[in-house]
């Protein structure tokens, strides 16, 4: 601090303590606490409670609701605003204490087959079973069929008759009855996409399946590389575990071993929504488990969109600044998780557990560029969170989404067990105008990201100019597409401008085994990418498509690792990039590891001044390796890092609650 500085604050000092006005020091009365009972819509007795308080006088005082240990059940979304700011909502016990919009079946009566049964009365699209997702009846049993063929006739308002060529046992478990063909769901795979609908009708000779949806776009339609499964017709089997709801509203269920009828607890989710938060500051939530939003088919359908995001948030914000969430959880849900959506800021999610999910777990900002500062979202935190199991209704979700959104933190995350990417930053596919800049990507451990299910996905993926973004000390492995792609970190169209350090990507495939790879850029300009651990995947560890006039990147002081295929694939002789300091390790065969040949044509070229390609010996367990003190990648300028401090960090039940899956 300037000696000038300290001479005005110590003569301001002075002056203050003098004050006799001032004398006295300020105080703030402690929160006024509130008590919910467990119960039918006693949240929202309590906040009535603690607005007639403020009413009465004290409406900038701070509050606290605090829940007694119990169920929580809304019947309608707890809808929160300005007149809630500078509360606290927090559980007196966070393990035994749970708001859900579910609704007990509490009929069912066990058949002659073994089975259990119950009139619902009412149409849903998910069941939880003692604590646990059921799985909906659906064919096959394991697997996906194949599409032989799709046929589209246009409808008005960019609709379509969608027919798909279907295999005999797909036909065969559909049901000749209307009501029950029209409970059934067609649920296709078609790269990064899936598109969910009603049939409409069937051709058993034909073996045609047909629906009503949106006309398929061009870039990613339907065709015989796609896959389907069906889910809820009557004539399908239902193994322990699965359900089925007819369109009558009769719910069929087949126990697991060891459950029974006098213990089991049974659960339809009925609100989509459970909380809504609008322009509300300084809101808290610590402690409290989310569970039980439902996710219910339009009657037109879930078209296609990349990491579905035309789907809402169990819980979702706008408008509001310093909203919190500390040590919750979010679980059964049929859509997202959490939605900072428009208008928000300084907003934080810390420290907590979000799986079970039917789509992703977290997004930040919208689709659309809002011009209005105060219209845009950002300056959101994400921090030390596990998060997995999502896409369970609809697998292109994405665990953190952030769309036009600048200056958010994705940090110390554990994410797990999806079927597309993990991390996707940006909505502008090129070099037009985005807001999604100076966003900060570290220490996350990134792992079973696709499981071969989808295609063209990285663990973390980027679109559009984004100045100022960071990405670094992440760690990456497990990541399988389908066929193909399978990518640990995939600068997408136009994603320009981040700098991609220290991370290390390890096992990324495909089905298709040389799409797999550590690193691809689609398109780009001005990327950075140094001091990586890019190691053993089933393909070219670096990857690149589309060559332009611009520098795409810079890459320098990396490990990169091949066990079975050359480093480069792509066309680096029409590429512009500089690529120096790097030490290259091949497992492999001998024949031609880079693009002109071998590492001295390549230097030739003006490309790998400095590299090496050596022998390298690791030690420890993949991902968590290190490297020898006289390891030769030091020689070209690699700085060492530990992957160990990237994931969760906290006390031990919560590091070791990350690894429990």
């Amino acid at each position: 601090m300037k000696p000038a500085r300290n001479l005005c604050l110590a003569v301001a000092a002075a002056a203050f303590s003098q004050s006799p006005a001032e004398t006295q020091p300020l105080t703030t009365p402690p929160p006024k606490t509130f008590h919910a009972a467990p119960g039918t819509n006693t949240l929202a007795a309590a906040r009535e409670a603690m607005l007639a308080w403020r009413a009465a006088g004290h409406s900038n005082n701070a509050a606290t609701i605090r829940l007694s240990p119990g169920d929580y059940w809304l019947q309608e979304t707890l809808v929160l605003g300005p007149v809630d700011g500078n509360v606290t909502w927090e559980a007196e016990d966070p393990q035994h204490t749970t708001i859900s919009s579910g609704r007990r079946i509490t009929n069912l009566e066990a058949d002659a087959a073994g089975a259990w049964r119950a009139k619902a009365g009412a149409q849903f699209g998910q069941l939880y079973v003692n604590g646990s997702r059921a799985t909906r009846a659906r064919a096959p049993a394991e697997g996906f069929f194949q599409v032989g063929g799709v046929k589209q006739d246009e409808l008005p308002a960019g609709r379509a008759r969608l027919t798909i060529k279907a295999p005999e046992p797909a036909t065969a478990c559909l049901p000749p009855d209307p009501a029950e063909l029209h409970n059934v769901q067609l649920l296709v795979f078609h790269k990064w996409d899936t598109s969910r609908y009603v049939i409409s009708s069937f051709d058993t000779e034909a073996r045609t399946i047909t629906v009503e949806g949106e006309r398929m776009t061009t870039w990613n339609p339907w065709n015989e590389q796609s896959r389907f499964i069906l889910e809820n017709s009557p004539l399908m089997p239902i193994p322990p575990g699965g359900w089925l709801l007819d369109a009558e509203g009769t719910l069929r269920y087949h126990p697991r071993p060891g459950e029974s009828l006098e213990a089991t607890e049974c659960i339809a989710p009925v609100l989509e929504r459970l909380v809504q938060i609008r322009g509300a500051t300084n809101l808290h939530f610590r402690g409290l488990c989310f569970q039980h939003a439902a996710y219910n088919l339009p009657k037109l359908g879930c078209p296609p969109v990349q990491a579905a995001v035309s789907i809402e948030a169990a819980i979702q914000i706008d408008g509001s600044r310093n909203v919190t969430f500390e040590k919750c959880q979010i679980e059964h849900t049929g859509n997202y998780g959490i939605w900072f959506r428009q208008g928000c800021s300084n907003c934080r999610l810390e420290h907590c557990l979000l799986e079970d999910l039917g789509a992703g777990g977290v997004r930040i900002g919208e689709t659309e560029i809002r011009d209005h500062p105060s219209e845009q979202t950002g300056g959101i935190v994400v921090d030390s969170n596990i998060i997995r199991g999502c896409g369970r209704v609809h697998p292109s979700a994405v665990p953190i989404w952030v769309g036009q959104s600048a200056n958010n933190r994705i940090t110390h995350n554990d994410l797990s067990d999806t079927f597309y990417t993990a991390i996707s930053v940006g909505w502008t596919w090129g070099y037009g105008r985005s807001l999604a800049a100076s966003n900060v990507i570290a220490f996350n451990r990134i792992h079973r990201i696709g499981q071969g299910v989808l295609s063209d996905l990285g663990a973390i993926y980027t679109l559009g100019v984004a100045p100022g973004s960071l990405c670094f000390n992440n760690v990456i492995f497990d990541v399988r597409a389908h066929d193909y792609g399978g990518w640990g970190i995939y600068p997408d169209e136009g994603s320009t401008g981040w700098r991609i350090e220290s991370n290390l990507v390890w096992n990324c495939t495909c089905v298709n085994p040389p799409s797999g790879g550590a690193f691809h850029q689609h398109y780009g300009a001005s990327n950075y990418l140094g001091n990586n651990i890019f190691a053993l995947s089933s393909g070219p560890p670096i990857q690149a498509t589309r060559p332009e006039s611009h520098l795409s990147f810079v890459l320098e002081h990396n490990l990169i690792v091949s066990s079975n295929a050359p480093f480069f694939t792509g066309p680096w002789d029409k590429l512009q990039y500089e690529s120096r300091s790097n030490c290259f390790v091949s497992y492999g065969p001998s024949s031609p590891l880079f693009p002109k040949g071998d590492l001295s044509s390549c230097q030739a070229a003006g490309h790998e001044a400095g590299s090496i390609l050596t022998n390298l010996e690791f030690q420890g367990q993949w991902p968590d390796i290190t490297l020898p003190s006289r390891s030769p990648a030091f020689d070209v300028g690699f700085r060492p890092f530990d992957p160990k401090q990237a994931g969760v960090y906290g006390d031990g039940a919560w590091k070791r609650r990350a690894h429990s899956q």
